[in-house]
């Protein structure tokens, strides 16, 4: 594993913490030592991660990278296979049947965590617009995050908050400006069921 991918995770676990305080979960020291062993790169089990999500259909070129299952919830990413992971990344979480979710909440907090994401840079993201997709047959409004990282390139990010067949994701697109594709986010995003 190379020193981007632990940047990754480090900023995802950062994420998985704030996603719990805002679902009013708490997060306890005995749940931090078991992060490690919840952290799943085998293809075949993240893949099996990702099917107890929801149902879709992976872009192109793109790989499960990894995948997670901590406090009742289950995350996996995907990105294209590279050394550097510098595409967009594509990241579900289940949100656990029963909780309460501010998703206004959920997407402010996020967007602090996401911050410290790959590669660590400090990322300015500022709301841009609200965009409607197709999710599971069904019109959902997602949000649209623009900006810089600390190095100056332009980044964006969308998210939202779908119900699959298995239940509500939490759905976080985000890269750099030069490798983001609108063809794929709407494939992805119509895929899902």
């Amino acid at each position: 594993m190379n020193n981007t991918t632990i940047k990754i995770i480090i900023a995802i676990l950062i994420s998985i913490f704030t996603v719990c305080v805002c679902c009013g979960g708490v997060f306890t020291w005995s749940a931090a030592i078991t992060l490690q062993s919840s952290f799943i790169i085998d293809p075949d089990k993240v893949e099996a991660f990702g099917a107890d999500i929801a149902t879709y259909t992976m872009p192109n070129d793109y790989h499960h990278l990894f995948g997670m299952d901590i406090l009742n919830m289950r995350m996996v990413v995907m990105g294209t296979q590279n050394e550097t992971i510098d595409g967009m990344l594509i990241t579900l979480m289940s949100i656990p049947e029963g909780e309460q979710v501010n998703e206004n909440e959920l997407k402010q907090q996020l967007q602090l965590a996401m911050q410290r994401q790959y590669p660590l840079q400090s990322l300015d993201l500022k709301f841009d617009t609200l965009e409607n997709h197709i999710v599971n047959e069904e019109e959902i409004v997602f949000t649209v995050r623009k900006g810089t990282d600390s190095t100056n390139t332009a980044y964006q990010q969308i998210s939202g908050l779908v119900t699959s067949n298995k239940g509500r994701v939490f759905v976080l697109i985000q890269g750099p400006e030069t490798m983001w594709d609108e063809t794929v986010i709407t494939q992805f995003l119509e895929s899902i069921q």
